[in-house]
């Protein structure tokens, strides 16, 4: 049992007053946005499938709730930056091979299935996307150019290499769509388990 001269002076105690600190306070950056603004980074949120901290208007948004009211408290003892950090997330940094699990790939390898659905690519159609978005199958061969590796979406028709038509008809993309290029979200190659 605490006698009252205990807990009066264990409420003093460093240990007691640090977990006093809230570890969120309100953010007042967030009513400064206009609705079109909340609208708008909502939006990139749910498009990315994910989370993220915008600089520009310093606040945090979620794929489900949107901007977020509150922050991380500075004065907490975890603090750790933004809600949403804008470090690389696990995801990219799994397409860079990270641990030594991984090995670059080359022109010609296919992308494995397990990477392909964890990893996050910048697409010419929708700019940074999941890997989930397309089937592996209906994504070409890895190929190089000046700029990096790269991946192609491909037609019903095609299986592995793509063909010189701008459209293509696939599960993924739907019927006359714009061939999409995919390249890695960090660095400029690809990366696959390394199988011993």
């Amino acid at each position: 049992m605490n006698s009252p001269f205990k807990q009066k002076f264990s409420e003093k105690s460093p240990l007691a007053q640090k977990k006093a600190i809230e570890r969120f306070v309100y953010n007042p950056k967030s009513d400064e946005l206009t609705e079109r603004q909340r609208d708008s980074l909502h939006g990139v949120a749910i498009k990315n499938d994910k989370g993220f901290y915008s600089k520009e208007f310093d606040v945090s948004v979620d794929q489900e709730d949107g901007v977020l009211t509150n922050m991380r408290n500075p004065k907490h003892p975890d603090f750790e930056g933004p809600i949403y950090s804008d470090k690389k997330s696990p995801l990219d940094q799994r397409q860079l091979g990270n641990r030594g699990a991984y090995e670059a790939t080359e022109p010609g390898d296919l992308i494995d299935e397990s990477v392909h659905d964890e990893s996050i690519y910048n697409s010419t159609n929708s700019g940074k996307i999941s890997g989930k978005k397309y089937n592996v199958e209906n994504i070409s061969e890895i190929q190089k150019d000046k700029d990096g590796q790269f991946m192609v979406s491909l037609d019903d028709s095609e299986a592995i290499a793509s063909g010189p038509s701008r459209t293509v008809s696939n599960y993924d993309q739907g019927k006359g769509a714009v061939r999409d290029t995919l390249r890695p979200a960090v660095g400029k190659k690809f990366y696959n388990p390394k199988y011993k």
